[in-house]
Formats: structure tokens, C-alpha cells, sequence
């Protein structure tokens, strides 16, 4: 099974951008666009191997999810 990354970015071309280089280096991206999204995704099973994380999610900090998760 490969690795799952869960890349939270609100930029449409860099989340795309990460998502293809992830699947060249063998890893399965999981992609989310917003924060919202972002609590699906990390809660999603299996679990995300590791989480790249945009601070800046427009008007919303990226650290809201970061707090959750260590809840």
C-alpha cells in the first residue's frame, strides 16, 4: 500500500502541481481545498501517513486543523 499524503492548499495549480509529483515518487495524494475539507480528510480511513498543511487557508488558519488533530 502506498503512502497517503493529505495536502490541504487553497491554490487550485499548486495542489494540482502536488499532487502530480507525489504520484511520480510513488505516494497516493489526498487533496482538500479548504479547511472543511481538510477535517475530512484527516479523519478519512485509512489515515493519512503524513499531512502538508497551507497555514493561510484564506480567511481560516491551517493550525485550526493541526489543534483538532492533536485533540
Amino acid at each position: 500500500m502506498k503512502p497517503r499524503i493529505l495536502v490541504v492548499e487553497d491554490d487550485q495549480f499548486f495542489r494540482h502541481m502536488l499532487k502530480q509529483w507525489f504520484e511520480k515518487e510513488g505516494y497516493e495524494p489526498m487533496l482538500a481545498g479548504t479547511l472543511e475539507e481538510g477535517f475530512i480528510g484527516i479523519a478519512a480511513e485509512p489515515l493519512p501517513d503524513v499531512v502538508l498543511l497551507d497555514i493561510h487557508l484564506g480567511d481560516k488558519s491551517g493550525l485550526t486543523l493541526v489543534h483538532w488533530a492533536r485533540k
